[in-house]
C-alpha cells in the first residue's frame, strides 16, 4: 500500500523528511548504514519538531552500534570456532576429512581451557604460560605444540580480520617441547625390518604387502589407496590415496604423481595380496574389480591408515626398536643415496618429490634410471642381507 504522505527533505539533513497532516506538520527519519558489512536501516515518523527528530537519529545509531559491538564482544573462543570452521568447510578450505581432524584437535587441545574466554580476553601472556605448562604437563613434541599454536593462531588471525578483535595476540609465542624422533635406521635394523616382512608368522599376506610397499617408499596414504588397476607387475602407478577417515582423493602433489618399479619380491609378495584380496571380496559376495583396493580387512573394507599405523606398531614391539612407515622412506633416500652411480633425480622421482635440491632441480631423470636404481638397491640388499 503506497504511503499517503508526501515527503521534503529537510535541508539541514537530508535523512529527516517532514510532511503535512491534519494535525500540522511532522517528521520522518529514515537512513541506512552499514556496520561490519551488514546494512542496517532506521526509520521512524511522528515527530513533532526536527530537534526531536534529530535526536532521535543520534540515538538509534548510538544504540544500534552498541548492541552490534557488545554481541560482537560477547563471542567466546568457542563461538567463533564454530564460525571459522564452518566457513573453511563451505569456502572449500577444508574438505570433511580436513574439518574433522581439525575438530578433533580443537576438542583435545583447545576448548577445555579455552573454550569459554571471550575472544577480547586472550591475551599473549596467559596463552604462552599456559602452552609452557601444557607442553610440560602432556610431555608434547614441539611440532605438537607448533601446531596447537597455528590453531589458536588460526582463529584470532580471522576474528582479527573480521574486525572482532584489534589485534591477534597470538604472535611471536615460544612452542617449546620435545624434540622429533629419530627417524633414522641403521643397516641391520633396515634388514631386519625386510626379515619381518618376509618371514614373520604372525602377517598375512595383505600385511606383507603393505610394508614391501612402505619400503619402496610410498607414503602411508599411498599404500592404503593401492588400487589393482595401478599394479602392472614390476611397476606401480602411484595415482591416489586414502585417509583414516575414509576420503579417496588424488596424490598430494604434482610431483607425487608417479610410476615405482617393484623388486621381483616385491611383485611377488602383491600377487599374494591381490590373491587374499579376491578371496575375501568374494567371501563378501562379489568380485573384486580392476577399481578395488588391493589392500582390505577382513569385512572387505578398505585398510587404512590408521590399520598400518597399528601394524607397525606390533612390528616395533616384536622387533623391539621403533619402526613407522615414514622411516621406511627416510631408509630409502638414504640407502640409495649411498648407491654408486644413483642419479638423484631419480630417487627424487621415485619417492614423490619435486626438487632433490637446487642443483638437480633440472636434472630430470629416466625411467630406465628409476628401474636401474631399483634393481641395483635390490640387488645390493641381498648381498648385503
Amino acid at each position: 500500500m503506497a504511503n499517503k504522505y508526501t515527503y521534503t527533505k529537510e535541508k539541514r539533513d537530508p535523512q529527516i523528511q517532514w510532511y503535512p497532516t491534519k494535525q500540522g506538520k511532522r517528521w520522518r527519519v529514515k537512513f541506512a548504514f552499514v556496520v561490519r558489512g551488514k546494512t542496517v536501516h532506521i526509520e521512524k515518523q511522528g515527530f513533532k519538531s526536527f530537534d526531536e527528530a534529530r535526536a532521535f537519529k543520534a540515538k538509534a545509531y548510538d544504540n544500534e552500534m552498541e548492541n552490534r559491538v557488545t554481541v560482537h564482544k560477547r563471542y567466546t573462543v568457542d563461538d567463533y570456532w564454530r564460525i571459522y570452521a564452518d566457513n573453511k568447510v563451505k569456502s572449500g578450505a577444508w574438505r570433511s576429512s580436513t574439518a574433522y581432524a581439525r575438530e578433533q584437535g580443537y576438542k583435545a587441545y583447545l576448548k577445555d581451557y579455552w573454550g569459554k574466554v571471550l575472544l577480547k580476553d586472550v591475551t599473549r601472556l596467559e596463552y604462552q604460560n599456559w602452552l609452557s605448562d601444557y607442553v610440560i604437563k602432556h610431555d608434547l613434541a614441539k611440532s605438537t605444540s607448533q601446531h596447537i599454536t597455528a590453531m589458536m593462531g588460526g582463529i584470532m588471525s580471522d576474528a582479527l580480520v573480521n574486525e572482532l578483535i584489534t589485534r591477534n595476540p597470538i604472535k611471536k609465542i615460544t612452542n617449546s617441547g620435545r624434540e622429533p624422533q629419530d627417524l633414522s635406521l641403521t643397516r641391520k635394523q633396515y634388514d631386519q625390518v625386510l626379515d619381518y616382512m618376509r618371514y614373520s608368522p604372525d602377517l598375512n599376506a595383505t600385511q606383507r604387502g603393505v610394508i614391501v610397499l612402505a619400503a619402496h617408499a610410498l607414503r602411508r596414504s599411498e599404500v592404503a589407496g593401492m588400487k589393482l588397476k595401478y599394479f602392472h607387475g614390476d611397476y606401480v602407478d602411484v595415482l591416489g590415496q586414502l585417509n583414516g577417515y575414509g576420503d579417496y582423493t588424488d596424490v598430494k602433489s604434482v610431483a607425487s604423481r608417479r610410476s615405482v618399479p617393484l623388486t621381483k619380491e616385491a611383485r611377488d609378495i602383491l600377487l599374494e595380496a591381490i590373491a587374499r584380496a579376491r578371496g575375501i571380496y568374494l567371501l563378501n559376495g562379489r568380485p573384486m574389480t580392476d577399481d578395488d583396493f588391493i589392500f582390505v580387512n577382513d569385512s572387505g573394507g578398505p585398510f587404512y591408515t590408521q590399520y598400518i599405523t597399528v601394524l607397525f606398531k606390533k612390528m616395533s614391539r616384536d622387533l623391539e626398536f621403533h619402526i613407522a612407515p615414514h622411516m621406511l622412506r627416510h631408509a630409502f633416500s638414504t640407502f640409495a643415496f649411498g648407491l654408486e652411480g644413483a642419479n638423484p633425480r631419480d630417487i627424487s622421482n621415485i619417492m614423490g618429490h619435486k626438487n632433490v635440491s637446487m642443483s638437480l632441480y633440472y636434472n630430470l631423470g629416466t625411467d630406465d634410471g628409476k628401474r636401474e636404481l631399483i634393481d641395483k638397491l635390490d640387488e645390493d640388499l641381498r648381498s648385503n642381507g
